[in-house]
């Protein structure tokens, strides 16, 4: 009996090893080879590893801002906002979002 406790434990110990080695490896994968991450980078790959986001939920948030960005300058200010507010031209294909979009964003 005492040789399976042992033998579970030193299982157990190697297996928080192992996990230990792959957190390493997945964080040496973060910092890219110049070894720099913007604030940005960082806050994502945190609220990923604590389990508080899905890298598809950074992707889907991405997306909505590249749709909300209507001059694609990477910055949403009140000339995108203007265009929420203005109708699409005829003919003209429409993202989807309303009023109620902008404001759902800042909101957050």
């Amino acid at each position: 009996m005492k040789m399976v406790c042992i033998s579970h434990a030193e299982s157990q110990a190697r297996e928080r090893e192992r996990e230990r080695e792959r957190e390493r490896e997945r964080e040496r994968r973060l910092i890219p080879r110049v070894g720099k991450i913007t604030e940005e980078e960082f806050v994502e790959y945190m609220l990923v590893h604590m389990g508080k986001a899905t890298k598809q939920d950074f992707r889907r948030i991405r997306e909505e801002f590249r749709k909300l960005d209507f001059d694609k300058n990477g910055i949403i200010d009140a000339q995108d906002i203007d265009m929420l507010h203005r109708p699409p031209p005829r003919g003209a294909l429409t993202t989807g979002h309303g009023k109620e979009d902008i404001r759902n964003v800042f909101a957050l």
